[in-house]
């Protein structure tokens, strides 16, 4: 059976098909996406299901994008709303980003973006129906299917319809974000990305932002990200008062576990893995972040605009952290809230999904070169090499 080709302009056209809608807004997503299909059929050698997923994934964002304009379009206090002193966490992959995403949402003050947002954002929700939206199900579903084909990703990554999300699923609807990169093999794209300013994916990101909060705001949106590290210019360009905190381990170690969760994620989509060159392009990616994101904090030289979390610090007392956290950007933090925050560190004890096991020694790196290409990065923090 021929493969489908990738083709913007049927995508679009599907698109509009299927809403009845014709307004994607800002054309500037076009640039992108086209880079995308054109690497999905030139160098993506996607298996069947890899094939049907990357469609269906274009196609719902697509689907998204023209509901989201019509939407800003119709609900005038959408634009009005601000997004003020949002906290953003980032730092290394495997760095204990998610569960202190997880740890800072239990703070009822805390508003945080969950899978079931980034799946169907339209129309926005709305406070009286949040827990309950038919929509949670429907994502449930879709995760279900997928632990079902990888079940080895629920230890690696659990996910639920109501877990808390990267920003990535949000920013993707511009087509100018890594959220693509994990799941297919498109080196062509990821270079282009590379030396893209993807400030108006960050402008993307504010405007759904501002659609989610409308009806069910609180006080500050808590994101996360381990690749905003490399775009930290873009995002305080577009939110200029952002709280950011930065996560730091041992670089190795990370390195060893993003190259077995990458590994993971893209066998059920490509015919083939070159795990060579994917072993190559990781150690060069991870190096790049950390880099790109040394020289901005020392450009910026704000050092009240940064919190560093230490992964054996958060391991040893994450409640600790969080106080610290919240102290250093002036945020309030009550007994409710740190009595909700130990009951769920209680009740998510290390390991609870499975342990995700992996070797450094697995892919033939060599230790001594690693080591020199995050020299600066472990003086500059203080963090200290394990193997």
């Amino acid at each position: 059976m021929p493969k489908k080709p990738f083709v913007v302009d049927a995508f679009l056209e599907d698109a509009v098909q299927n809403t009845g809608l014709s307004d994607f807004g800002d054309d500037g997503f076009r640039e992108p996406l086209g880079v995308l299909c054109e690497s999905l059929d030139r160098e993506a050698d996607l298996n069947p299901i890899g094939e049907m997923t990357a469609h269906q994934q274009i196609r719902e964002l697509l689907e998204n994008r023209l509901q989201l304009t019509r939407d800003r379009k119709g609900i005038k206090e959408i634009a009005e709303q601000s997004i003020v002193r949002p906290l953003v966490i980032t730092g290394l992959p495997r760095s204990c980003t998610t569960i202190l995403h997880e740890l800072i949402r239990q703070d009822p003050a805390n508003r945080v973006p969950l899978t079931w947002e980034a799946r169907y954002p339209s129309p926005p929700p709305e406070a009286a129906s949040y827990e309950s939206d038919p929509r949670i199900d429907a994502t449930e579903q879709a995760y279900d299917a997928l632990h079902a084909m990888v079940p080895e990703l629920k230890s690696m990554v659990p996910m639920s319809g109501t877990s808390v999300i990267e920003c990535s699923s949000f920013m993707a609807h511009e087509f100018a974000c890594d959220l693509f990169d994990p799941t297919f093999d498109i080196p062509g794209y990821r270079d282009w990305l590379w030396d893209q300013d993807i400030t108006p994916t960050y402008d993307t990101y504010r405007k759904i932002l501002q659609h989610l909060q409308v009806y069910c705001a609180r006080e500050r949106w808590v994101l996360k990200a381990p690749t905003h590290l490399r775009t930290l210019d873009a995002l305080l360009a577009v939110f200029p008062d952002a709280c950011i905190v930065q996560n730091h381990r041992d670089p190795l170690l990370s390195l060893a576990s993003v190259i077995s969760l990458r590994t993971t994620m893209l066998k059920p989509t490509v015919a083939s893995l070159d795990m060579p060159r994917l072993v190559r392009w990781i150690t060069e990616d991870n190096a790049e972040w950390l880099h790109r994101g040394l020289e901005t904090r020392r450009r910026i030289n704000r050092e009240d605009r940064f919190f560093d979390v230490h992964f054996h610090e958060f391991q040893n007392d994450p409640i600790d952290v969080v106080t610290r956290l919240y102290a250093h950007f002036g945020f309030p933090l009550d007994e409710d809230a740190l009595t909700r925050m130990k009951t769920f560190m209680a009740n998510n004890p290390r390991g609870k999904h499975g342990l995700h096991e992996y070797s450094f020694d697995d892919y033939g790196l060599d230790r001594a070169q690693e080591r020199e290409r995050y020299a600066a990065y472990q003086e500059h923090f203080g963090v200290a090499s394990e193997i």
